[in-house]
């Protein structure tokens, strides 16, 4: 297993930001679009404000790493028929340095901890998950869902 994960973890989602996801001049969201693989990791229960760690790795290795929070919840939870679960986010400098095309990573671990992980475009770690993943060109921007 890649240095980033530990032993606990249990299941993740992989995915490319997207510029609306991340362009302040476009947007300010702070939102990113659930789909069946992130609920799939996170499940249909709300999670309200829960601390997590936001880890940015850049094309040189380095690692800047901080502390945050998420919500979970279903924007159409009134609906009778509909859901649209969203992933929000408070402002913080990992997410705020995040550019399109990075790539995002969200885990869970069997202790119900959960990691956001930002891997700069084009650097040696991103090389790296090709054997984890697969050819990166196959990662969009949607979440695709991967067991341990």
């Amino acid at each position: 297993m890649h240095k980033i994960f530990n032993s606990k973890l249990i299941g993740l989602v992989i995915k490319r930001l997207s510029k609306v996801e991340v362009d302040k001049r476009t947007s300010n969201q702070h939102e990113l679009n659930g789909n069946r693989d992130l609920r799939k990791l996170l499940g249909d229960i709300r999670i309200n404000n829960q601390s997590v760690k936001f880890t940015y790795h850049d094309r040189d290795g380095s690692e800047i790493s901080t502390t945050g929070s998420i919500t979970w919840y279903d924007a159409r939870e009134a609906h009778p028929s509909r859901t649209e679960y969203r992933l929000y986010f408070k402002s913080n400098y990992v997410m705020d340095n995040a550019n399109q095309g990075d790539l995002l990573i969200v885990s869970l671990q069997s202790d119900g901890e959960i990691n956001i992980i930002i891997i700069q475009e084009g650097g040696k770690l991103e090389e790296n998950l090709l054997s984890l993943f697969g050819p990166l060109e196959r990662i969009g921007t949607t979440f695709k869902y991967r067991s341990v």
